[in-house]
């Protein structure tokens, strides 16, 4: 979720006054040509890179990154309504 929020409002700090100075020096049309010529290269950017990595290929490199489990804990995963439980009987 960091990254898609990253990409999606992190480049506004720095594409926002860029486009501002190119609309300003070429005009309101011309950048936001440039802003759609920008986006469809990296759509298809994207794209490239996607066909050439497989579904298994991603999955096993998120595999490959998950944390290993702690070996200190005793129980399994707590449920929601576990929590409450633990927490309302005063343990």
């Amino acid at each position: 979720m960091a990254i898609y929020v990253l990409v999606f409002l992190g480049g506004t700090p720095v594409g926002a006054p860029l486009i501002g100075v190119l609309a300003e020096a070429l005009g309101p049309r011309s950048s936001l040509l440039i802003g759609g010529v920008v986006c469809s290269v990296s759509a298809v950017a994207a794209a490239s890179f996607l066909s050439r990595v497989s579904t298994s290929d991603l999955l096993r490199g998120t595999e490959a990154a998950a944390p290993e489990p702690s070996a200190g804990l005793a129980h399994g995963p707590v449920l929601a309504g576990e929590a409450t439980e633990r927490a309302g009987s005063g343990r």
